[in-house]
């Protein structure tokens, strides 16, 4: 969850640098940056998703949860990431009200909670307050950067 936290954190203090890093993925933009470049840049992916790949494997090996056979470790990060930032390049757009999401952030976590409780996390989130767990996130890691966006 802290690592999901850190993410949203980066996107609302530099949006700029999210939307570039979307449009660094497109091939017709990423094939005219040198190899040096790209290499650099999958270097950086490579470490986050073994990283976000090692939390799975751990959850494997502790009986925490149960990847379907065809999935892998890092094909399971893959969703986990495309669903986040989906999420942000949607909300980065018009405003959701219209569309009948009144809280965003609040739907992306209830769609992460609906993915993982489909793989059988645990603890499920029926079971757990996972709120409780985030604000203390926010307060315990990211107190100062929440701070900030208090006063902006």
């Amino acid at each position: 969850m802290a690592i999901g936290e850190a993410y949203d954190l980066f996107v609302k203090f530099y949006p700029h640098h999210f939307q570039s890093s979307q449009i660094l993925r497109t091939v017709s933009i990423r094939e005219k940056t040198s190899e040096a470049r790209q290499q650099r840049f999958e270097a950086v992916e490579h470490r986050c998703i073994g990283i976000v790949s090692g939390i799975i494997r751990d959850g494997l090996a502790q009986g925490d949860l149960v990847l379907p056979m065809w999935i892998s470790p890092e094909q399971f990060t893959f969703g986990l990431w495309a669903l986040s930032s989906g999420a942000h390049a949607i909300m980065a757009g018009k405003p959701l009200e219209n569309l009948g999401i009144e809280r965003p952030y609040d739907t992306l976590y209830a769609n992460y909670h609906i993915m993982l409780d489909g793989v059988g996390w645990q603890p499920l989130s029926h079971v757990w307050d996972y709120e409780q767990t985030r604000a203390r996130i926010r307060q315990e890691v990211f107190r100062d950067a929440y701070r900030q966006l208090e006063l902006a």
